[in-house]
């Protein structure tokens, strides 16, 4: 079974794509292009471009009352190519033998006669008169732009568009311009007024003259003021036309097509059919293996039938970037095309050859370019350097994985971040437990693996958040083990040692008062004597390499009531980590007072509340594991030490009270 690296070959650019690359000018592809063929070899044909071709060369070819489409997608999202892939074909007719062979009618008309405009554009002319000009009849619109911008009509567009030849107009990014005219004032309203009364009357225009197509591209969520007025002039020509203008979604993101799209893309070959089906079946079993164990949502085995159809990609790769493709400034295809060569550049750069399916968790935050695309979709440049990677192996992650000795935890971090990338308000982020088992399962690694270092990773990091249905996901609000930390570490010497004494002194407290009276916790000693001579204590002093402890032997030496003291302490020189808890419990007792009860954090507390005292606990237990108490000698009273045993209790030491 072959790894992703030795079973593809990759495109000359796929580790370097940008988005600049990828920025296409409808007007000036059209005619660069040739005859089409290099732009159809590296051009997967989605189901809006097949149907916006077949029914768009039906309308050229006088054989469909649908004269208007409308391409509705995000900027970047794969328009403009869609745009030049139709004008293309309309424009040559042998492009359509090879690429259109047995669709209807694609043989009806020789050569379209094409105008294309670009709304980045603002010509003097106006679009009307670009449009004129493109399909050489430049002088007949000449009037409605010298002078002044004057709006032609229905009749001056059908006049025209005149002649048996067919017409494609293709109008792309227009609201940028609408956007742009709105702010030129012209007698007692805008410019953008004239243009949308000339936008109108083309539409219904075109929709009266039998073989002329006329296809416009918006930009969804952009330009506000543009996309307003190029609806109503679509409205316009709704009531004009009596009919819906058809809209086409060129990209189904959420489909399996995304992944035609990049391996059209991005890869040269791909293995045989075979080799990916063994590929599949080993996928299968971990995923049927990690489901009866509960690791993974029954039925997670089903995920290994989408492999055939997503090859070299996980078949999750697209719900996870289903989280975030509606981010604002996400540029949708163009920016996924370059994510994706992100990365592959991670897969390819890998010290281990160890991918049989791409996925998010293989982002490499050690790569500049993959660091900085992450952090420019999501903003999230804090998460990465303190929870997932830092150049000095001191992110959370990397912790984890350097004391585990598995790449873990900065896998199921990359995956999160992945799966967090999300800025639109009130968005589903992240990933459960067993979701996250779905996705980096392989079969090299097993759920347990990746389960404990999450687990790791959960209590170490400072921006996990999860959700109360138990998604997990990277947020750049701090959360409570950040809170926690903070407290701890600004928390009052003073009162840290407070609470270390009442704590000792609650732990150990005599209950049957057979051997002691009252506890000392960890007193200076001169300020003990007189409490001593005046009845049995159990003095609590910090552990010391040598029993007794120096300081203690010589208080002993010097009391008159040698038998009223007993003294608990250790040989383990550690009484730091007893600190380190009793940072902690202050930490959660101060928290309490910040998140009431009701808030989305509180169970979580509530549990490192609990998880806090047993710590605490369990470290006293393990450091103060030596008693001394007087023993009477053939000579003098010495003390004696013995071993205590708790029981993780530390009022079951039944010997000494």
């Amino acid at each position: 079974m072959k790894t992703v690296r030795d079973a593809c070959q990759l495109q000359p650019n796929a580790l370097s794509i940008k988005l600049s690359d990828q920025v296409e000018q409808l007007d000036e592809l059209i005619t660069a292009e040739g005859n089409g063929a290099a732009f159809f070899e590296k051009t997967h044909i989605t189901q809006g471009m097949q149907d916006l071709i077949t029914e768009g060369i039906a309308r050229l070819a006088s054989a469909s009352a649908q004269a208007i489409f409308h391409l509705k997608q995000a900027m970047g999202g794969g328009k403009t190519h869609l745009l030049v892939g139709f004008g293309l074909l309309a424009k040559h007719p042998d492009l359509r033998k090879t690429y259109c062979a047995g669709m209807p009618h694609a043989s009806a008309f020789s050569s379209a006669n094409i105008a294309a405009f670009n709304g980045r554009n603002n010509p003097e002319h106006f679009f009307w008169g670009e449009i004129a000009n493109q399909l050489g009849k430049g002088g007949q619109f000449k009037a409605f732009w010298t002078g002044g911008p004057k709006a032609p009509d229905e009749k001056d567009w059908l006049n025209l568009f005149e002649g048996d030849q067919p017409v494609l107009v293709l109008l792309d990014e227009i609201p940028p311009y609408f956007h742009y005219l709105d702010t030129q004032k012209v007698g007692n309203g805008t410019v953008a007024d004239i243009a949308t009364r000339a936008f109108a009357n083309l539409l219904t225009a075109a929709g009266k003259k039998k073989n002329v197509c006329v296809v416009v591209s918006d930009l969804a969520a952009a330009y506000d003021t543009g996309t307003k007025l190029i609806y109503r002039a679509l409205e316009d020509a709704r009531s004009e036309l009596g009919r819906q203008e058809r809209s086409i979604t060129p990209v189904d993101l959420a489909a399996n097509e995304i992944y035609d799209i990049l391996r059209k893309r991005l890869f040269k070959s791909l293995p045989d059919k075979s080799e990916i089906g063994d590929i599949a079946d080993a996928f299968g079993r971990k995923l049927e293996q990690a489901a009866k164990s509960k690791t993974a949502n029954r039925g997670a085995e089903a995920v290994a039938d989408e492999i055939a159809a997503t090859y070299p990609f996980h078949p999750r790769l697209k719900n996870v970037i289903a989280l975030f493709k509606e981010n604002e400034q996400f540029k949708q295809t163009r920016g996924l095309i370059e994510l994706v060569s992100r990365l592959l550049r991670s897969v390819w750069d890998r010290p281990a050859n160890d991918v049989f399916l791409i996925g998010p968790q293989h982002f490499d935050l050690g790569i500049s370019e993959v660091r900085d695309k992450l952090t420019e979709i999501s903003g999230m440049r804090d998460v990465i350097a303190k929870d997932l990677w830092d150049s000095q192996q001191s992110a959370h992650a990397q912790i984890i994985d350097l004391q585990t000795g598995k790449e873990a935890a900065t896998q199921i971090g990359a995956l999160l971040l992945t799966a967090s990338l999300s800025t639109a308000i009130n968005a589903v982020k992240g990933l459960t437990r067993e979701e996250m088992v779905e996705c980096l399962v392989s079969p090299l690694r097993e759920p347990s693996d990746f389960l404990a270092a999450f687990e790791a990773l959960e209590k170490l990091a400072w921006y996990v958040h999860h959700t109360p249905e138990g998604r997990y996901y990277f947020d750049r609000q701090e959360n409570l083990t950040k809170l926690l930390q903070s407290l701890a570490k600004d928390a009052p010497q003073n009162q840290v040692d407070e609470l270390v004494q009442r704590r000792l002194r609650d732990m150990f407290k005599a209950n049957r008062k057979t051997v002691y009276d009252d506890v000392l916790p960890l007193p200076l000693l001169k300020d003990a004597t007189d409490r001593v001579r005046r009845g049995r204590v159990l003095l609590v002093f910090s552990p010391d390499s040598k029993i007794p402890p120096e300081e203690v032997q010589k208080f002993f030496e010097g009391l008159g009531q040698k038998n009223n003291l007993c003294v608990l302490t250790g040989e383990k020189t550690a009484m730091a980590s007893v600190e380190k808890a009793a940072r902690q419990l202050f930490a959660a007792q101060k928290a309490d007072g910040r998140i009431p009860k009701g808030h989305p954090q509180r169970d979580d507390l509530e549990r490192k509340q609990q998880g806090y005292e047993q710590d605490f606990n369990s470290t006293v237990l393990n450091l103060f594991d030596k008693v001394l108490f007087p023993r009477q000698r053939a000579t003098a009273i010495k003390l004696r030490c013995i071993a205590l045993i708790y029981n993780n209790k530390p009022n079951n030491w039944d010997r000494l009270h």
